[in-house]
């Protein structure tokens, strides 16, 4: 389908990409320049008519716009689920203002970085060392093994003092897989919905 769609012109790439499910604001999208290059995802990623492309430069701020319209919406239709919400940065201070920016109350949210937000759902998490190779050294201690081979963590899952009504974490690169997969434990345990922004990219 690429070869066939890098023949097109902008028409005959926007007719097709309405064919395909897309809603005009997509297609037409996907038939520019710069919207060519997530074709490549279609193959792996079904279409919806409901999907936003947002593009920008490094630190242009696209995370904070898309939470800050989330927050919008909650706000207008579940406003009990920013009743406690848990704001994740790369720092504390960074965290206390990212909340403010996407519009959460003064009051209203607790600020963590990557380390106390894990200290905060778990009474033995601690980060694993670097080796000299550059590699996380992973000691038996802290991992299991599951039938189907999966190496998971066995951090204990920690009750905080006041259960979060959301989790809303940006700069995610910066956490581990064993960090997201107790993290998920926790959302489970807890009923709680964790928003994630950032970019595998950028650490």
């Amino acid at each position: 389908m690429l070869d066939y769609y890098r023949k097109l012109d902008f028409d005959g790439k926007k007719k097709l990409m309405l064919k395909m499910g897309n809603s005009d604001a997509v297609a037409t999208f996907l038939a520019t320049k710069s919207g060519s290059k997530y074709i490549r995802l279609l193959s792996c990623v079904p279409s919806f008519s409901n999907i936003t492309f947002v593009e920008g430069i490094p630190g242009a701020g696209k995370s904070e716009a898309v939470n800050r319209f989330m927050i919008r919406y909650l706000q207008a239709y579940s406003p009990e689920r920013l009743s406690n919400a848990w704001v994740v940065h790369i720092d504390e201070k960074a965290a206390e203002n990212y909340g403010k920016n996407i519009g959460l109350a003064e009051g209203s949210y607790q600020s963590f970085d990557r380390a106390s937000l894990m200290k905060e759902t778990s009474s033995d998490w601690k980060d694993f060392e670097l080796n000299e190779s550059g590699d996380y050294t992973i000691k038996e201690s802290e991992y299991k093994l599951t039938e189907d081979g999966e190496i998971i963590p066995v951090w204990k899952l920690k009750e905080p003092k006041n259960i979060p009504s959301i989790i809303i974490i940006d700069e995610l690169s910066r956490f581990t897989k064993f960090d997201l997969m107790h993290l998920n434990n926790f959302a489970k345990r807890y009923g709680i919905s964790i928003v994630t922004t950032g970019d595998l990219d950028q650490s």
